[in-house]
């Protein structure tokens, strides 16, 4: 078409790519291949911007991120902006999009708000992991199990599989004075193989492996 620049070109492919795929958030990877190796063009036109279009950089106000970091040193500033933050407050921007551009060189997709795509089996690992809430507003990890099971049910057997990798169900246990979780986890031990809303969703199996490796290890445990 006459007239059409370069950046134009590289959105119009890319959204043609992600429209022809059906995908969303999680699926934005397979169209940055398809584009080739200028992954910052490729997010910025999935993201329906031009390139060059935002100006000069900001001021990062989060913790810089290395852009060589090691894969610990990743999972450490994912983990620090992560613990740092309730899941629907204020977030640094800038702080992000270098977490989504590391993620993305490693082959993995972060959606463009941190409370979109996994942002809901992250803050239950998370809580697991840490013993206490993360991101939900609650005040104890029995809050966080409720939620799972009447808001996320695909996320119990991993969220099991964490709360007994790190020795929280004595804890839980001792929270759950009602004994919601405790039939919570009787009715999923009866149904986890024929019923579809204990079904466990991949989607976002390689970031969890990832930021969680030990959990990778230890796959197929139970509570």
């Amino acid at each position: 078409m006459a007239g059409r620049n370069a950046s134009d070109t590289l959105k119009v492919r890319t959204l043609g790519v992600a429209k022809a795929l059906n995908l969303e958030s999680g699926g934005q990877l397979l169209v940055a291949k398809a584009l080739g190796s200028d992954k910052d063009a490729a997010m910025n036109a999935i993201d329906g911007k031009s390139v060059g279009s935002e100006g000069p950089p900001r001021q990062v106000v989060g913790t810089p991120i290395d852009t060589n970091a090691t894969d610990r040193e990743l999972r450490q500033a994912f983990d620090r902006f992560w613990l740092a933050r309730a899941l629907t407050g204020p977030y640094d921007k800038k702080e992000w999009a270098q977490l989504r551009s590391e993620f993305l060189a490693r082959g993995m997709a972060l959606p463009t708000y941190p409370n979109a795509g996994p942002a809901p089996v992250l803050c239950a690992l998370y809580s697991a992991r840490e013993g206490k809430p993360v991101g939900w507003d609650k005040k104890k990890l029995v809050e966080v199990a409720h939620r799972v099971v009447s808001g996320h049910p695909r996320l119990l057997r991993i969220f099991r599989q964490a709360m007994a990798h790190y020795g929280r169900c004595d804890q839980l246990r001792a929270e759950d004075r009602t004994g919601k979780w405790e039939r919570a986890v009787e009715d999923f031990a009866r149904h986890i193989d024929n019923e579809l809303r204990f079904k466990h969703n991949p989607a976002f199996d390689d970031i969890i492996a990832f930021l969680f490796p030990e959990l990778k290890r230890q796959e197929g445990t139970e509570e």
